[in-house]
């Protein structure tokens, strides 16, 4: 029987850290020879590119005004702990960076910059990556408990939620359908998880109770997204409506109307 051959390695893949252009950056800058090194490497993105201009405070002209601004504007953001860590949040909930810019008010070349050099997420290559590289995060202090917190926000709930608990004007941004069916979704998955649990549990009998949640959320989004779903909805509407009309009116005696 043939042998199989056996792998030494302990995987044949290996994925960069998010900000793996930024610490490339650094140790060229930091080189012991870096004085004598005219020359950027090839490999290096534009905004690499721009943020050595700016580093060196020499003007390029193969390099672009707008791009330096931009790296100068997420390297900022960059140094702000808190902003970081949020930032963070944004793209890694998979949102275009033009969504993510309007959700901080800021311009999509910004995002794109700082996505590029400071979080790159598409090292992520499937979402089992990105819950591995969330629960190796420290948290040692404060600071560290609120990015890996914030980063969670962004991968289980979304961008649009991150801006809704920093109190972002258009975080609201969402369709009816769209709200009913995360509280559906919600709803199904809760009262789904009582199968996990002895049945007398409490565990058990608290996810139990999200059932009636769920069949509502369920209903109330047939009447939405269906024509005959509303027209249900509208009818019942209307009998409430008819029968409220009829249960308040007065009664008036005729005789007692004068001409």
């Amino acid at each position: 029987m043939p042998v199989s051959p056996t792998i030494k390695k302990e995987c044949l893949l290996s994925i960069d850290r998010p900000d793996a252009r930024y610490r490339a950056l650094q140790e060229f800058l930091t080189a012991k020879n870096y004085s004598k090194r005219k020359a950027i490497p090839k490999e290096f993105s534009v905004y690499q590119k721009a943020y050595i201009d700016a580093y060196r405070e020499i003007e390029d002209p193969d390099s672009v005004e707008d791009v330096i601004l931009s790296v100068k504007k997420a390297s900022l953001l960059y140094s702000i702990r808190s902003c970081r860590s949020l930032l963070n949040g944004f793209l890694i909930s998979e949102e275009s960076p033009h969504v993510v810019a309007s959700l901080i008010k800021e311009s999509p070349d910004v995002v794109v910059a700082y996505s590029n050099l400071y979080f790159d997420t598409n090292v992520f290559f499937n979402d089992l990556l990105k819950v591995a590289y969330i629960r190796s995060l420290t948290d040692s202090d404060q600071d560290d408990v609120f990015e890996k917190t914030v980063l969670s926000w962004g991968h289980y709930l979304g961008a649009k939620y991150i801006a809704w608990k920093i109190g972002s004007k258009t975080s609201s941004d969402i369709l009816p359908s769209q709200a009913v069916k995360k509280v559906l979704d919600d709803s199904m998955w809760r009262s789904s998880e009582h199968a996990l649990e002895d049945i007398g549990s409490a565990r058990a009998k608290e996810s139990r109770a999200w059932v009636p949640q769920l069949l509502k959320s369920a209903e109330l989004l047939n009447n939405i997204e269906t024509t005959a779903g509303m027209e249900n909805a509208l009818s019942e509407l209307k009998i409430k409506l008819k029968a409220s009309d009829d249960s308040e009116a007065p009664d008036i005696d005729i005789s007692e109307v004068k001409g």
